[in-house]
């Protein structure tokens, strides 16, 4: 029970921080993607 909040908050701490890379890595991955298929 101890170990699953131990690994909840800094789950949650890495989650917050990967939002805005996680969001740009997909916004880049799609385009990157999406570029050669419109094309």
């Amino acid at each position: 029970m101890r170990q699953l909040d131990a690994r909840r908050l800094p789950r949650v701490k890495v989650q917050k921080h990967f939002t805005l890379i996680e969001l740009l890595v997909v916004m880049a991955v799609l385009t990157n993607l999406c570029t050669p298929t419109y094309r």
